[in-house]
């Protein structure tokens, strides 16, 4: 209502005003309505300027006018559009403070995660260490493991040595032990005639070894190694 009473009143003014064409602004005015008003004016506005002549006072006047409606009706919305930014800019400043408190946890689980890697790196650092210091004993055990099996080796050979000194010194035995049963004519039929004890001499190897031989019924056992 009020843009169509100030319509009214630049209206008059317009007719009051011109002089060019007062018949025609009084024919085509009353004919239309407020908003096909306002449309025609600014269509007659831009003919005017297009044409450059000169705005009369009624034409300005109802151009002012119109521009203080907008004004107005800008105004008539500022409050509202104040209240959306505001509304808008309180939920921004939420989503800033949430934004905030979620990069604080972020940051504090890295100082974590940081803190928990650098004790990993500590650990796999001394595992390291351990396992440097194992290829070491390894690598000790390797060469005493060879030095033994060699001594071991030997000690085989030394064994088979032996054996076959055993072997020899048996032969010598045996014969030493057939020749003294023959000796004495003992013989399966007589055990009685075996002599309790007797000491044998026999030649082994270019020495003499002294072997104590106990004689039982036909059995003849070792009873000490001069060895």
């Amino acid at each position: 209502q009020n843009l169509t009473s100030q319509l009214h009143t630049a209206k008059e003014a317009s007719e009051g005003a011109s002089k060019k064409e007062p018949k025609k602004l009084q024919e085509e005015l009353p004919r239309k309505r407020p908003v096909e008003m306002i449309q025609w004016t600014r269509m007659k506005l831009l003919n005017k300027k297009s044409s450059s002549t000169k705005l009369s006072r009624g034409e300005l006047l109802l151009q002012v006018t119109l521009k203080d409606a907008e004004i107005q009706r800008l105004k008539d919305q500022m409050p509202q559009r104040i209240n959306n930014l505001t509304d808008q800019v309180t939920v921004t400043d939420e989503e800033i403070l949430s934004l905030k408190n979620q990069l604080s946890k972020r940051d504090e689980e890295i100082q974590k995660h940081e803190h928990e890697l650098a004790l990993k790196d500590k650990e796999i650092l001394s595992l390291k260490n351990r396992l440097n210091e194992g290829h070491e004993e390894i690598r000790y055990l390797v060469h005493d493991l060879a030095v033994k099996d060699e001594k071991t080796q030997q000690l085989h050979y030394q064994l088979i040595l032996k054996d076959d000194k055993i072997q020899r010194l048996g032969m010598v035995i045996d014969s030493a032990i057939s020749d003294l049963s023959k000796a004495h004519n003992i013989t399966d039929d007589h055990p009685d005639t075996i002599p309790p004890k007797k000491t044998v001499v026999v030649k082994l190897l270019g020495e003499e070894d002294i072997i104590g031989a106990h004689m039982s019924n036909t059995d003849a056992s070792i009873r000490s190694y001069p060895e």
